[in-house]
């Protein structure tokens, strides 16, 4: 009987050490990557970045004696058969031909790139030019919006190709062309920064976007396998106060997502430099 007690003590010690153990995993759904429904509308609308219009003002022009008395104008016949004259509000850059045709670039939107072409065409004037103000056209606008996330080039390269062409060697972004509901091109980079460009209006450049977004969300990147494993592992350490079976505290996880860091990076900066490029003259 004395021993039967205290094998029934030893067993009731062990059930109430063992049931204190609890190691807190985290749940399913907090590993898990998140779904397509929560990505249904866009995290913010297309911007404008530069705006191309072109105007005619009706007359022959001496560009001579419009670079020797105008300010902020250059003229270099051998390089360019142009003047290019620059203003600062709107912030614009005009180029000016003999024959009367001006394109006007650099503004921000179509009304900033309308008052441009208006005010060189008073410029015109005021040097004695019979100068008018006709024919202003937008003739191209680039907007630029970022979805949120990453994107596999590789896999929408493949299941577009009729419209998609992607060289990562060349050119880090891939270039979708667009054929309806307008003739639109997309750079669509890693890091999920769309440039689009051909429209005519802000319409075509959100149009062309609303329906390009489901499809990048379809070709968004998931969550990899091995950050799940270290989330797991994350929590089992933290249950086990940092420490490994043995003994020894765990100072560090090993993290094998160097390939797609430096991807990631060379796109972003690569993005950026496109960015700046689309406020420069054309």
């Amino acid at each position: 009987n004395s021993r039967l007690s205290s094998l029934l003590l030893q067993a009731l010690a062990w059930n109430l050490t063992m049931s204190q153990f609890v190691i807190d995993l985290p749940s399913s759904t907090s590993i898990e990557a998140p779904i397509s429904s929560k990505l249904t509308q866009p995290v913010e609308q297309p911007k404008s970045q530069n705006v191309v219009a072109t105007m005619n003002v009706g007359c022959q022009l001496d560009l001579k004696t419009i670079v020797t008395r105008s300010r902020n104008s250059e003229y270099n016949p051998k390089r360019f058969s142009a003047v290019i004259m620059r203003i600062r509000d709107p912030k614009s850059t005009a180029l000016i031909f003999k024959t009367g045709k001006i394109v006007v670039t650099g503004a921000k939107s179509e009304d900033n790139a309308w008052v441009a072409a208006r005010k060189y065409a008073r410029i015109l004037q005021k040097l004695d030019f019979p100068a008018k103000f006709m024919e202003f056209k937008i003739q191209n606008m680039v907007g630029s919006v970022s979805v949120g996330f990453p994107i596999r080039l590789e896999g929408l390269s493949r299941a577009h190709s009729q419209f998609t062409s992607y060289e990562p060697e060349l050119f880090p972004g891939l270039i979708y062309r667009m054929q309806q509901p307008h003739r639109i091109v997309l750079l669509v980079f890693v890091s999920g920064k769309i440039v689009l460009t051909g429209a005519k209006s802000m319409e075509q450049i959100n149009a062309a976007f609303s329906k390009i977004y489901p499809v990048l969300v379809q070709f968004r990147k998931e969550q990899s396998l091995s950050m799940h494993a270290q989330d797991v592992s994350l929590a089992i350490d933290d249950s086990n106060h940092n420490h490994h079976p043995d003994g020894h505290a765990i100072d560090n996880i090993d993290i094998d997502e160097d390939h797609d860091m430096d991807e990631l990076h060379r796109a972003v900066q690569d993005d950026q430099n496109l960015s700046v490029m689309t406020d420069e003259p054309y």
